[in-house]
């Protein structure tokens, strides 16, 4: 709906195609929204060593380790 000129959307940069010259990138100004995410289990999970492993690389990734 974008490329055809009924809409806008938003889309993380990562997701956008720079060289589609039929739809632009307009980049919010300072102060851009965000979002915080959560990831939570149950102790008792079979996964819960790996769910573990994963919330390190989460805040290690987001440079909170």
């Amino acid at each position: 709906m974008v490329r055809a000129g009924l809409g806008i959307t938003l889309m993380p940069r990562t997701a956008a195609r720079p060289t589609d010259d039929r739809i632009r990138d307009i980049p919010f100004a300072p102060t851009a929204p965000s979002r915080v995410t959560g990831l939570a289990w149950r102790n008792t999970s079979a996964c819960a060593l790996l769910f573990a492993e994963l919330s390190k690389l989460a805040l290690q990734a987001a440079g909170r380790s």
